[in-house]
């Protein structure tokens, strides 16, 4: 069958497996292979043309202590279907992307990081132990303490040290659902960069950066902050999205509206000024705060037929900020036009695949057309430049070279080499970059 990320490029034609339980998944395992979970990242991480293994199939909560906020869940689980679980005794998770269609497994997978980041770091910092199957279909639990050098190459290493099977994670306390958000808005990525850095102290900080603007001088920007409530007049409740149960067939008209340079600027410019001069501060649910994109259910549709290309990267916080001005310059210059771009100080994770370090990390959302994969390349040399790193769980199309820059991949490799049979856990992403 043909199946992509969530970016939709690339589409590949791959063997589809979708097991119900262990013993399904080792008679499987029978040619090179990878796990798959929801399919929301963006790139080719989760696809192998040989064998890619579903594992939506194992999607329950094995354990839940509800005074030491601990559960523990099988990796095909939602965090959607978990939130609804936790939220109503008091907890939320620790570490959040920005969408609740994700699985636990492929957040483990990919050292899945937030809004929290720069107080937190990424959920590996929230692992009790994972379970790892590996190419000798023996079951192997590791965490910081327990084969340990596994747990540091699993978490983070987008599925390419086994399947993950089981995951135990420790839970945040909340007392409602509701999260206390401040807005501020600058007009500088000077001004940006300081203020993300002076406001470091609350629990959630992300920016949407305007790069689309009628002025070629300004960056204007919106920072949301917020901290779990403590209101005691506010209850505990799930929230779903407003689109969640319309038809398909509702969400998919909704996202096949036509977005071009013009239409993207005007968008811009009435999201910026709404936001300048009619909102401050106020209290919002977390699905509000967290998950704005996930009430269109089809949004990436929203790029045309050829699919979108993410591009995330890092830089450290010495050359943040010649390197981001220098990144912007080039995408003004050359109207790449990012459909949506945001803004987040982080902090460094450890795992030998981890995306994070020290910096400011900007995601940038591009059409992949033949003429922004080839601007991309010169973003690549610019985050070289000032010694940054793409995040893997994003990328559909950078050069080995360039990882290898990016990453310790030898040191990957070399442990890979310890543990695998002919790079029996592999994906197309993983070949491309020769990890």
């Amino acid at each position: 069958m043909i199946i992509s990320g969530w970016g939709r490029h690339p589409k590949v034609i791959c063997k589809v497996v979708k097991p119900k339980n262990i013993q399904e998944i080792k008679r499987s395992m029978k040619f090179k292979c990878i796990a798959r979970g929801n399919g929301r990242s963006y790139g080719d991480c989760s696809l192998q043309p040989k064998l890619t293994i579903d594992t939506k199939n194992f999607k329950e909560i094995l354990k839940f202590d509800k005074k030491k906020g601990i559960v523990v869940v099988q990796p095909g689980i939602l965090l959607k279907d978990l939130l609804k679980f936790i939220v109503a005794e008091g907890w939320f998770v620790p570490v959040t992307p920005g969408t609740k269609f994700v699985t636990i497994g492929g957040m483990v997978a990919a050292n899945v990081h937030g809004k929290n980041h720069h107080n937190d770091g990424g959920i590996i910092n929230f692992l009790n132990y994972i379970k790892v199957l590996n190419h000798k279909k023996e079951m192997i639990l590791c965490s910081k303490n327990k084969n340990k050098k596994l747990f540091y190459a699993s978490v983070g290493g987008m599925g390419l040290t086994g399947i993950i099977t089981e995951v135990s994670l420790k839970l945040k306390k909340i007392f409602n659902s509701y999260i206390d958000q401040e807005i501020q808005i600058e007009t500088s990525i000077e001004n940006l960069l300081k203020l993300l850095k002076k406001k470091s102290k609350k629990n959630y900080s992300v920016a949407w950066v305007d790069l689309a603007n009628f002025s070629s001088s300004k960056v204007n920007s919106i920072t949301y902050f917020g901290d779990h409530s403590k209101n005691p007049n506010f209850k505990l409740k799930v929230f779903e999205n407003k689109f969640s149960k319309l038809p398909n067939l509702f969400n998919y008209l909704i996202s096949m509206i036509v977005i071009n340079s013009l239409v993207l600027k005007i968008f811009n410019f009435i999201y910026f000024v709404k936001n300048k001069y009619f909102f401050k501060e106020s209290t919002i649910n977390y699905n509000k705060f967290f998950y704005p994109l996930d009430g269109l259910k089809n949004w990436n549709l929203l790029y045309g037929s050829k699919g979108m290309i993410q591009y995330q990267f890092i830089l450290p916080e010495r050359t943040s900020l010649k390197g981001l001005k220098k990144i912007i310059s080039f995408i003004k210059n050359n109207k790449m036009y990012s459909y949506l771009t945001t803004l987040k100080f982080m902090k460094k994770d450890p795992g030998n695949l981890s995306f994070p370090i020290k910096g400011f990390s900007m995601t940038l959302d591009f059409p992949a057309s033949e003429k922004n994969l080839n601007l991309v390349k010169h973003l690549d040399k610019i985050t070289e430049e000032f010694k940054g790193r793409i995040y893997l769980a994003k990328d559909a199309r950078m050069s080995s070279d360039f990882v290898n820059k990016q990453y310790n991949i030898k040191k990957f490799s070399n442990f890979r080499a310890k543990i695998k049979k002919e790079n029996y856990f592999s994906s197309i992403q993983s070949e491309r970059l020769k990890i």
